[in-house]
């Protein structure tokens, strides 16, 4: 994995900390994901991410890495109640938003790791 030095200012802080209110998995008007369908997990993954996004703002000032960013991502996912394809991709989903706000091109694999498995994920490698 090539680390990344990020460049974090308060705005951009401030940016990923507005995000928490996107990154959710109830069902959505304007697309077709209809959200995790048990309400416990909905409410675990939702808080999860805040989590994460908390995590981010308290930890990158010290820790500016792409490293850490993908780290702190591998042990989120790790507390995700998910398994349908659907919900996986919507955390994906949140991940790039995430790493776009941060200016992070790419995830050197982890999320198609994430998202098809050890195996898979090397093969079906997309470009983040």
């Amino acid at each position: 994995m090539s680390d990344q030095q990020l460049t974090i200012t308060p705005k951009l802080l401030q940016r990923l900390s507005s995000l928490k209110s996107q990154l959710t998995f109830g069902p959505t008007a304007d697309e077709m994901y209809t959200g995790v369908h048990d309400l416990g997990s909905r409410a675990v993954c939702d808080s999860t991410f805040a989590r994460l996004i908390d995590d981010l703002v308290a930890g990158l000032p010290t820790r500016a890495t792409k490293k850490f960013v993908l780290g702190k991502f591998r042990s989120s996912w790790k507390s995700l109640p998910i398994c349908d394809t659907e919900d996986r991709e919507r955390a994906v989903a949140h991940y790039e938003l995430i790493m776009d706000a941060l200016g992070i091109e790419s995830s050197d694999g982890l999320l198609a790791r994430l998202l098809y498995g050890p195996i898979l994920g090397w093969l079906l490698r997309p470009k983040r």
